[in-house]
C-alpha cells in the first residue's frame, strides 16, 4: 500500500510540474508581445520553439517514468491527455465561435467555423499552412484561431510519439537516447532541406518541428 501511494504521488508530481508551467508561461509572453506589435520584439515568435522543447521534455519524462515503472498503457496515457487538453481547446473554440457569430459577417463566420473544426481535430497547423501560407502575412494575422497551430503540432506528436517510444523502450531499452538523437538529426535535416523551398511548411508541420520536441526528450 505504501509503495502504491508513493508511486501515485510520484506520478502526480511529474504530471504537473509548476516550474515547467512557469517556464511555458514565460515562453508564451514574447509570442504575445510579438503578435501585438512585432517591432517591440522581433524574435518573440521563438517562444514557440522554447514551448516545444519544454513540452517534449515533460511528455518524454512522463512516458519513460511509466515505462520504467511498468505502468505505461496507451489508453491511460491518451485518457490523461484528453482530460488535460480537450476542455481548454473546447472552451477557446466555443468562445471564438460566439464572438464570431456576433461581430463577423457570414463569409468570415464560415472561415472561423472551418478553423474551429481544424482545431478540434488537431490539424489546425495544416489548415493554417494551406489557407494562409505565411505566419507573418496579413491573412495569418486575421486568422482567429491562429494560435492553435502549435497545439495541433503537439497533439499530433502525442498521437505518434508514445507508440514509437514504447516500441524502442521494449525492444531496445538501451537505445532510447540514440532514438532521440535520430529524431533530432532526421527532423532537423528535413527542416534545413525544406525551409529554403517551402518555409511555411517547415514552420507549421510536425515533421520539421519534431526535432525540437525530441530535444526536450533528450534533456
Amino acid at each position: 500500500m505504501e509503495t502504491s501511494n508513493a508511486t501515485s504521488r510520484q506520478e502526480r508530481g511529474l504530471d504537473y510540474r509548476a516550474e515547467i508551467d512557469s517556464l511555458r508561461a514565460i515562453a508564451i509572453i514574447p509570442v504575445v508581445v510579438f503578435h501585438l506589435n512585432p517591432t517591440h520584439l522581433r524574435g518573440g515568435y521563438l517562444g514557440v520553439d522554447v514551448f516545444f522543447v519544454l513540452s517534449g521534455y515533460l511528455i518524454s519524462a512522463i512516458l519513460l517514468r511509466d515505462m520504467d515503472l511498468g505502468v505505461f498503457g496507451m489508453r491511460r496515457f491518451y485518457a490523461r491527455r484528453i482530460r488535460r487538453l480537450v476542455p481548454v481547446i473546447l472552451s477557446v473554440v466555443v468562445a471564438t465561435l460566439l464572438v464570431a457569430n456576433f461581430f463577423l459577417v457570414d463569409g468570415q463566420r464560415v472561415y472561423v467555423a472551418k478553423q474551429a473544426i481544424a482545431a478540434l481535430v488537431s490539424v489546425s497547423n495544416v489548415f493554417v499552412w494551406r489557407s494562409t501560407g505565411d505566419y507573418w502575412g496579413p491573412t495569418a494575422e486575421s486568422t482567429a484561431l491562429l494560435h492553435t497551430w502549435s497545439l495541433s503540432v503537439e497533439e499530433q506528436f502525442y498521437l505518434i510519439f508514445p507508440v514509437v517510444l514504447a516500441l524502442v523502450h521494449r525492444c531496445m531499452p538501451r537505445r532510447v537516447t540514440a532514438f532521440f538523437l535520430f529524431v533530432i538529426a532526421t527532423s532537423g535535416l528535413g527542416y534545413l532541406i525544406i525551409v529554403a523551398a517551402r518555409p511555411s511548411a517547415a514552420f507549421y508541420l510536425l515533421p520539421t518541428r519534431a526535432w525540437e520536441l525530441a530535444c526536450g526528450g533528450l534533456l
